[in-house]
């Protein structure tokens, strides 16, 4: 049998199960994204490899993206059953605008 060019899925309970702090890309991908303040940045609609950590592409209502690595410092909680994620984002220094 020959699976090339064939889409493979499984059912959501037959996945393995992951570790606490551990999450699938479907998972992810979806979440609604929020600041510590309560203000939605986006969703989070790709997942970027870079090598050293992953990183959250979000995008606004508005149109605007927003990064986010997926560091424990900066995403504060996930919470897939409620389809959301908090961030703690740093604030713009004066040197970096």
């Amino acid at each position: 049998m020959h699976l090339n060019g064939r889409l493979l899925t499984i059912a959501r309970d037959e996945v393995t199960p992951l570790d606490e702090g551990e999450y699938y890309t479907f998972d992810i991908i979806g979440l609604t994204v929020f600041d510590l303040d309560g203000n939605e940045l986006g969703r989070v609609d790709n997942i970027l490899r870079t090598g050293s950590n992953d990183v959250y592409q979000v995008h606004s209502k508005d149109g605007k993206e927003v990064l986010i690595p997926a560091l424990k410092s900066v995403v504060k909680a996930i919470d897939i059953a409620q389809g959301k994620m908090i961030v703690d984002l740093l604030e713009e220094t004066e040197d970096a605008r």
